[in-house]
C-alpha cells in the first residue's frame, strides 16, 4: 500500500516513504512549519524566501578572542586542505582526452566521503559532506576547460576556505536587550561556542530577517579583508505581504550608452541608470592591473614585491562593484514598486557599455532578489532593441565621461 502525505495548507498529496519510526518522510523540497506540519514546495515558496544573512562577530561569550580565533583558524586550515585534496582527487579520477575523441564523455561518479573522513578526522561528517558537494559543483563547472580544452588550470582553495556548519550544529536567540546570540559547534568535538553578533541600525535588514526565520539552513564561517570573522546564516524567512494594485510590465534593458534603460508598454523611456562612475572605475582598475602584470617580469617571480598592494586593489574593486550593483538593483526595485508594476522583464544581451568583465549575472541575481522581496515578478525576456539616442564613441581608458 502506498503511503501518501498531504500538504497542510493546500491539501496536495504525494507519495512518501515511511521512516523506521513510522513517520512519513517529506518528498523533495517539502518542508515542515513551526508546528511540524508538512508543507508542499509551492505553498512554502509563496510564504517564505531563502536568504543568507551575514553578521560579523562582535564578541565571544564562551571564551577569549584568542581561543575563538585559534579554533576557527584550525577549522579553516582543515577545510582548505580538504577542499584542495578533493579537487585534486576529482581531477585524478576523471577521464583524459585522447587523440580521436570528438566529444567529452560524462564524468565518472566519484564518492570521496569515506576517504575524507579518514584523512580529516577533525572535520564533522556533515561539514565534509557539504564541502564535497560544493567542490564537486566547482569542479564540474570548470571541467570542460580543464581536461578538454586545457584553457584553464585546476581551481584551488585558498586559506581561509569558508567552514560549513550543519543546521543541527548551530542555533540563535536574542538576549534581553534584543541582541542576537549565536551558538555553534566548531569541529568534531563537543565544544560549543556562544558569540554575540553585531547589531544596530546598519543591520536592521539582517535582524528583521533573523527574527522572521522559519527554518534554519547551513552556517558558513569566513573572514573578510579586514580580518573580521563573519557568520553567513542561511535560512527561510517570511515573505513580505504583496502590495495591492500591481499591474502592467516594465521592460528593462542594458544599453550601449547606459547601464540600464526602462521602457513602458508604449516603448517610452521612463527610467535610466547611467552609472558612468562605475564604468570609469572598471576602466581604471583594468588599466592598473594590466600595468602591474607588465611589471611582473622574470625578476619578480614567483611573488612580486607589489603582491599585497595588488590584492588590496582587487578587493577594493570587488567591494565597489558589488556595492554599486546592490545600489542599482535597489533603485530599479523602488521605481517599479512606486509605479506599481506587476512584472519586470529583463534583457541584458547588450553588454557594450560596461564591457565583458562586468558581472552582469550578479546584477540579474540581485534584481531578482530585490523584486522578489517587493512582490514583483522578475523574468528574463528576449526583447527587441530599445529606442535609444545615438551611441557616443567609446571612452579611452582612464578618460572621464
Amino acid at each position: 500500500m502506498e503511503n501518501r502525505i498531504a500538504c497542510s495548507r493546500c491539501g496536495r498529496e504525494q507519495n512518501s516513504k515511511a521512516t523506521p519510526k513510522d513517520r512519513l518522510r517529506l518528498p523533495p523540497r517539502w518542508k515542515r512549519d513551526r508546528e511540524r506540519a508538512p508543507v508542499c514546495r509551492d505553498c512554502w515558496s509563496q510564504s517564505y524566501l531563502l536568504r543568507a544573512l551575514t553578521f560579523p562577530i562582535a564578541e565571544p561569550l564562551s571564551g577569549s578572542w584568542k581561543e575563538l580565533r585559534d579554533d576557527v583558524a584550525g577549522m579553516w586550515r582543515e577545510t582548505t586542505a580538504a577542499a584542495n585534496w578533493m579537487m585534486t582527487e576529482l581531477y585524478t579520477r576523471d577521464v583524459r582526452r585522447t587523440p580521436g575523441d570528438d566529444k567529452m564523455p560524462p564524468m565518472p561518479r566519484v564518492y570521496l566521503y569515506p576517504e575524507a573522513r579518514l584523512r580529516f578526522p577533525d572535520l564533522p561528517p556533515q561539514s565534509i559532506a557539504a564541502l564535497e558537494q560544493s567542490v564537486q559543483r566547482k569542479y564540474r563547472a570548470a571541467r570542460y576547460e580543464v581536461i578538454w580544452t586545457g584553457a584553464a588550470s585546476l581551481p584551488n582553495a585558498r586559506y581561509p576556505q569558508p567552514y560549513p556548519i550543519h543546521v543541527q550544529s548551530w542555533d540563535f536567540r536574542f538576549d534581553d536587550g534584543g541582541r542576537p546570540i549565536l551558538r555553534m559547534r566548531l569541529g568534531a568535538g563537543v565544544k560549543w561556542w556562544e558569540v554575540r553578533l553585531k547589531g544596530g541600525s546598519q543591520f536592521r535588514r539582517q535582524l528583521a530577517g533573523l527574527r522572521s526565520m522559519a527554518e534554519r539552513g547551513e552556517l558558513d564561517l569566513y573572514k573578510n579583508h579586514d580580518g573580521e570573522i563573519l557568520c553567513k546564516l542561511v535560512g527561510w524567512i517570511r515573505r513580505p505581504a504583496a502590495p495591492k494594485g500591481l499591474e502592467g510590465s516594465l521592460r528593462v534593458f542594458t544599453g550601449k550608452d547606459s547601464l540600464l534603460i526602462a521602457v513602458d508598454g508604449k516603448e517610452q523611456r521612463i527610467w535610466t541608470e547611467n552609472c558612468d562612475h562605475l564604468r570609469r572605475w572598471i576602466a581604471e582598475h583594468n588599466r592598473r592591473i594590466q600595468r602591474l602584470s607588465e611589471d611582473q617580469k622574470a625578476e619578480q617571480r614567483p611573488t612580486p614585491s607589489f603582491a599585497e598592494r595588488r590584492e588590496a586593489y582587487v578587493a577594493k574593486q570587488r567591494n565597489r562593484v558589488l556595492s554599486a550593483i546592490r545600489e542599482v538593483a535597489a533603485h530599479l526595485g523602488n521605481f517599479a514598486a512606486r509605479r506599481k508594476f506587476a512584472t519586470v522583464e529583463y534583457n541584458d544581451s547588450e553588454r557594450g557599455f560596461m564591457g565583458p568583465r562586468f558581472p552582469y549575472y550578479l546584477l540579474a541575481d540581485r534584481l531578482q532578489t530585490v523584486l522578489d522581496e517587493l512582490g514583483i515578478e522578475f523574468c528574463k525576456a528576449k526583447a527587441s532593441a530599445v529606442p535609444a539616442p545615438e551611441t557616443p564613441e567609446p571612452l579611452a581608458v582612464g578618460e572621464d565621461p
